[in-house]
């Protein structure tokens, strides 16, 4: 049997769920897993690092080989630094904005379900040749980094009605460079 610790937030109820779902399909699909998991839960409702050392301490002592997770920034920066301390396996949805990585240079034992996929957006606009895309997303980081990746400078544009960040992107020269970055965001009242 191998034991998982899975630390959760409080309003991250769909993740619970799949959580769940996932670890009663591998327990009961005999014929094809290698071993039983026992998961240890734990909900919590702060970023306090103190609470949240004792939260994690008390995972390390009930023996698991992985810790999995949806939680805050805050909260994520702490079970990071003790995820590489430790060398403690730390699977969790989606990383926030900024991870630092090791100063160490040592293996980082985070690791993100989310693949990075920016570089695959630049390499299809760049492959089938378009001039102008509308990008939608949801966070302030994709916008930077995509804009690292492809050398682009911002200018911004307010727009009413628009319910997500939009950037439209035009190239100067073709589409291996990415010139004029127009933001549209939520007006706001």
């Amino acid at each position: 049997m191998g034991n998982i610790g899975a630390i959760f937030e409080q309003g991250t109820d769909e993740i619970q769920s799949a959580f769940k779902f996932a670890m009663l399909n591998h327990n009961l699909n005999v014929s094809s897993r290698r071993f039983e998991l026992q998961a240890y839960v734990d909900v919590i409702n702060t970023a306090d690092a103190f609470k949240l050392s004792r939260l994690i301490c008390n995972q390390f002592s009930r023996g698991v080989f992985a810790m999995l997770g949806a939680v805050s920034p805050d909260s994520f920066d702490t079970l990071h630094s003790y995820s590489n301390t430790f060398q403690m396996p730390f699977v969790t949805p989606w990383f926030p904005e900024k991870v630092l990585q090791p100063s160490s240079g040592a293996l980082d034992f985070a690791i993100s379900m989310r693949p990075d996929y920016y570089q695959a957006i630049i390499d299809t606009v760049r492959y089938y040749g378009w001039d102008r895309i509308i990008y939608m997303y949801d966070s302030h980081d994709v916008k930077l980094y995509v804009m690292d990746l492809s050398g682009a400078k911002e200018k911004q544009t307010l727009v009413a009605g628009a319910t997500r960040p939009v950037w439209g992107i035009s190239f100067l020269s073709g589409p291996s460079h990415f010139a004029n970055m127009s933001h549209r965001s939520k007006r706001n009242s």
